[in-house]
């Protein structure tokens, strides 16, 4: 997620013809091209999909080592990215991931991701992994975020020991959820928190799913 310093109040009109800008013109000519292109369908079949695999450059491998050692250092106790540790534990996947979509809006038909893919994608991680960790910090001092984590933590425990369903009962969570949480009013106030941030979402019945 990121949450940007608004900027209301610092917009005044311009005069622009976004239409006719070289660049904006360039991204949705890829856009188009990429979007009719042909799915890589299975042979033989009509709705089933066969993605070839692509490669990892030996450079663009180094790269992406150093990048994960890195991130695992920084998750450990007390270091810069502990507090955030559930997303940057993944962020060397994410990563790749973006340098592989990267790879591809490059060339439709690229077979390896490159070392500028990847640097890309690492660009694009660190960014989302500070917003991340800036957004921790200003919620530390916030007594409902701090609440709203100790609900989630409890939310993913019950549902890994298989003490609780997935997903979880409005009633079940006021009625056996931390003790800060005795009542409808306040169980709904924290869904909503986790719910904005991602963590969690409506079901039918009353009911929440943590969200993987």
């Amino acid at each position: 997620m990121a949450y940007p310093a608004s900027t209301i109040g610092t917009r005044p009109y311009k005069e622009v013809a976004l239409r006719e800008a070289a660049g904006f013109k360039r991204y949705f000519a890829r856009l188009a091209s990429i979007l009719e292109a042909p799915l890589p369908l299975r042979e033989g079949k009509e709705n089933e999909l066969e993605p070839r695999r692509i490669a990892l450059a030996l450079d663009a491998k180094a790269e992406w080592i150093r990048f994960h050692d890195h991130v695992e250092t920084m998750c450990g106790e007390g270091r810069e990215l502990a507090g955030v540790r559930g997303l940057a534990a993944k962020g060397a996947e994410h990563a790749l991931r973006l340098a592989g979509v990267l790879a591809l809006v490059d060339d439709l038909q690229a077979g390896t991701v490159l070392l500028r893919h990847l640097q890309a994608g690492i660009v694009l991680v660190e960014h989302y992994l500070g917003e991340a960790l800036r957004l921790f910090e200003a919620a530390e001092d916030d007594p409902d975020l701090r609440l709203a984590e100790r609900v989630l933590g409890w939310l993913r425990s019950k549902v890994s020991d298989g003490s609780s369903s997935n997903p979880v009962s409005l009633r079940h969570l006021y009625q056996y959820g931390p003790n800060a949480i005795r009542d409808k009013a306040s169980a709904l106030k924290v869904l909503s928190i986790l719910a904005e941030h991602g963590w969690v979402r409506s079901v039918e019945g009353n009911a929440w799913e943590v969200r993987p």
